[in-house]
Formats: C-alpha cells, sequence, structure tokens
C-alpha cells in the first residue's frame, strides 16, 4: 500500500510541473504577441516608401511578422 500512495505522490508532483510548465509557456506566448503587436504597429506607422525599402507591402505586414509562427 506504501508504494501506491508514493506512485499517486509523484504523479501529483509531476501534474504541478506540467501546469507550471504550461502557465509559463502561456505567460511567453503573451509576451512574445504584445512584442509582435509593437512591431506591427511600428511598420503600420511607416510611409509606404519606408515599406518598400524594406520589402514589405502594408497588406503582408502581419504575415511578416508572423512568418515564423504560422503559415498563410
Amino acid at each position: 500500500m506504501a508504494l501506491s500512495e508514493a506512485n499517486t505522490h509523484v504523479a501529483g508532483a509531476n501534474g504541478f510541473k506540467s501546469l507550471a510548465a504550461r502557465f509559463f509557456d502561456w505567460m511567453i506566448s503573451v509576451a512574445e504577441t504584445q512584442s509582435r503587436a509593437k512591431v506591427i504597429d511600428m511598420l503600420n506607422s511607416k510611409s509606404d516608401t519606408e515599406l518598400a525599402a524594406l520589402g514589405i507591402e502594408r497588406s503582408e505586414i502581419a504575415r511578416h511578422v508572423f512568418r515564423d509562427k504560422i503559415f498563410m
């Protein structure tokens, strides 16, 4: 019986680690999204000429900023 209780305790600890890891992954995701939103705002504030110099069309700003995360 003691072995069974010990296994339950370990599983509970692993569950907490998993929950904590998911929480920190979520926090990192939120921080990255906020950072990318700032880049989008910065690019949107540029003129079409400035964007062209960067090789970006205004309609492609979001795709450019998130190009490593999603395929559009």
